[in-house]
């Protein structure tokens, strides 16, 4: 689905907002969204995967809200099962996830103190 017959603009900040954004796109098509905010006391991520429940096979119903769950359950490199949600609520932070019926949103909020080794796990799954 384009958006041909839209015009590609910032949108008007509030004269008080301090964030910053920014996009990037890395070498393997990931588009990412950059905001900087100094007035945030907390740090936190989201991806979108372009895949939800309307994907699921047809003798698989459910698959992809499984699978949601089943993500977080250890890798490689942190291969304890409970080290990504321990992590988190070690630095005062939680994640979340949902599956809609075209994508599935993976999410994650902690103290800036914990954000690198938080993104650092998350990007193992």
């Amino acid at each position: 689905m384009g958006c041909t017959n839209m015009i590609n603009k910032p949108l008007d900040k509030h004269p008080l907002d301090k964030s910053e954004v920014r996009k990037l796109t890395l070498d393997n098509g990931v588009k990412v969204y950059l905001l900087s905010n100094p007035d945030f006391n907390v740090s936190a991520a989201s991806m979108v995967v372009e895949v939800g429940s309307l994907e699921n096979p047809g003798n698989r119903e459910g698959l992809a809200h499984f699978l949601e769950h089943m993500l977080f359950l250890g890798t490689e490199k942190y291969p304890d099962v409970d080290e990504y949600s321990t992590y988190l609520k070690t630095f005062g932070g939680y994640s979340n996830a949902y599956t809609a019926g075209d994508h599935t949103n993976y999410q994650l909020q902690v103290l800036p103190d914990g954000f690198e080794g938080a993104l650092d796990r998350f990007a193992q799954f």
